[in-house]
């Protein structure tokens, strides 16, 4: 009547790279610079031969230029970049409480390491280019390093209760508790931008942020079907999550280091309210410290058969789907105090890219 369950294991995620975008890759660390050229035989010198170790970088063909002459992208590799693993574990309790009913409860924590992420560190301090002396071109914040030092973590309680039965009433009923923070900023598999406040800290306690795309807080799942009489069934879905994070930023540069992107002192969350969109939840003391709207949508199905003849028989079906019209409020992953639409939505259900509003359609399966 219990089942004790476990494991553990290390996952890799598969190497790509982007042709057109790596160009140059700085060893920041020792101070020297390594060329990555995507010419297969090496990188040129204006004289046409091959650069070797020991010639001057200034004889290269062209600093700013890959194989037949396109510009670079900004976009520069650090020679150790990694692959990017994670380490991911799990132990769980499921219990039958009676022949049809089972009961279950698993904790599941996901570290991510060697993420692959993007900094800018050609910003300024104190009035001057951090990489000035370096000559990176563009000699901007447009400049992005790609480094191996992204981290995740994710913790998740997920309780379950599940019913199995060939007639009457059949469902499974899931409940999960969970936080997922990463200095990545989005997700896992993304990479962070233009969410770093200071670049002699990349890496800081202020940057472990909770996850953009993933870290909602309560998520309900329950799916339901009842066997009625006279070949009719009843189906529902119903899907809830607690609202996502949003980096809310002042609008204004604050350390002067050309980029925009310093967090507001305190963290809001998106209420509803069409006069006060907003309220306070508190000191904002990470990345993505506030929080936008939950998500919910229940959606119904109901079918009946009939019997044609004595081998085929139709099935009429009716399906509604967001059955109670949930707007579902869209916000952006980032919104400024400075602009006149802070922490406002961008889209709601049923417009492009959103999922459906209220709808429903009706339609027949015939079977032989």
């Amino acid at each position: 009547r219990n089942l004790i369950r476990g494991g553990w294991g290390i996952y890799t995620d598969f190497g790509y790279t982007n042709s057109n975008a790596l160009t140059t890759a700085f060893d920041l660390a020792g101070g020297g610079l390594e060329f990555v050229a995507a010419d297969p035989a090496g990188l040129r010198r204006s004289d046409g031969a091959l650069f070797r170790i020991g010639d001057s970088i200034q004889t290269i063909q062209h600093l700013n230029t890959i194989g037949a002459g396109s510009p670079p992208a900004g976009e520069v590799v650090s020679p150790l970049l990694e692959q990017p693993y994670t380490l991911q574990g799990n132990i769980g309790w499921a219990h039958r409480v009676s022949r049809s009913i089972v009961a279950s409860a698993d904790y599941v924590r996901v570290d991510g390491r060697d993420l692959n992420m993007r900094i800018r560190p050609n910003v300024l301090v104190n009035g001057r280019r951090f990489l000035a002396d370096v000559g990176v071109q563009p000699n901007s914040s447009g400049s992005r390093t790609a480094l191996s030092k992204g981290t995740t973590r994710y913790d998740g309680l997920i309780l379950a209760l599940r019913r199995r039965s060939a007639t009457g009433l059949d469902f499974t009923a899931s409940y999960t508790l969970a936080r997922a923070t990463s200095d990545i900023g989005t997700a896992y598999d993304e990479l962070a931008q233009s969410l770093i406040e200071d670049i002699s800290d990349p890496l800081g306690d202020t940057q472990q942020g909770p996850s953009a795309r993933t870290d909602s807080r309560h998520n309900v799942s329950a799916t339901a079907t009842f066997r009625a009489p006279a070949a009719s069934d009843l189906a529902t879905f119903v899907m809830y999550r607690s609202a996502l994070p949003i980096h809310t930023f002042e609008g204004v540069d604050l350390n002067r280091d050309g980029l925009v992107n310093e967090r507001t002192a305190q963290a809001y969350r998106y209420t509803g309210d069409a006069a006060m969109p907003f309220e306070i939840d508190g000191p904002c003391e990470t990345v993505n410290c506030s929080r936008r709207a939950p998500f919910s949508q229940v959606n119904m199905r109901a079918s009946r058969a009939f019997s044609i003849t004595e081998r085929a028989r139709i099935e009429a079906i009716v399906e509604v789907f967001n059955l109670f019209n949930a707007s579902n409020p869209f916000l952006p992953f980032t919104t400024s105090r400075a602009s006149g639409n802070f922490m406002t939505p961008q889209a709601y259900a049923g417009d492009v890219g959103q999922p459906e509003q209220r709808v429903g359609q009706i339609g027949f399966r015939l079977t032989f």
